[in-house]
């Protein structure tokens, strides 16, 4: 298994997963206080998130990373809509709140920003957030993230996000 080491940080590809990782993956997502936040906060079943792994592997727009710290799963990090053109990736975290590790986001945050900048090239990093999710937006405010300002996505009001990596 390729692993991507940042700092103390180790990466593994979604697609390099063993089986007991992915479910822990699928597990970590499925948890209310994460899917409440996501645009599609239904559970996911185990047969769709293997599915959507598999997927991943013909995929050139999307990369998703486990994030690991000691022996800890931090949580993951992943880039959607990544675009050589405009030189662009759209950011989503989400931390696993079964870990003890402390700093969980910004752990992730870091790991998304070192790895856009050193491996992906990015000149932005874009992502969209619920405007009541105050916690994550002070947070991406924290690292350097401005507020484009608001739009819908799936007739939710979102904030656009951006953070310039060069």
């Amino acid at each position: 298994m390729k692993k991507i080491i940042l700092d103390d940080v180790e990466l593994l590809n979604y697609c390099e997963l063993t089986k007991e990782q992915s479910l822990e993956v699928l597990q970590m997502r499925n948890h209310y206080d994460v899917r409440k936040w996501m645009f599609n906060d239904n559970e996911i079943l185990e047969e769709e998130h293997m599915g959507f792994i598999k997927s991943l592997a013909k995929c050139s727009t999307k990369l998703y990373f486990l994030v690991i710290q000691g022996k800890q799963q931090v949580g993951v990090i992943n880039f959607t809509n990544i675009s050589e053109s405009d030189s662009s990736a759209e950011l989503g975290i989400y931390a696993n709140l079964n870990a003890t590790i402390k700093g969980k986001g910004s752990i992730l945050l870091n790991s998304a920003i070192e790895y856009s900048k050193k491996y992906m090239h990015l000149d932005n990093l874009n992502l969209e957030v619920f405007p009541d999710n105050k916690r994550a937006i002070n947070l991406y405010e924290k690292f350097g993230f401005s507020q484009l300002g608001f739009s819908k996505h799936q007739n939710n009001d979102v904030v656009k996000m951006t953070l310039k990596c060069r």
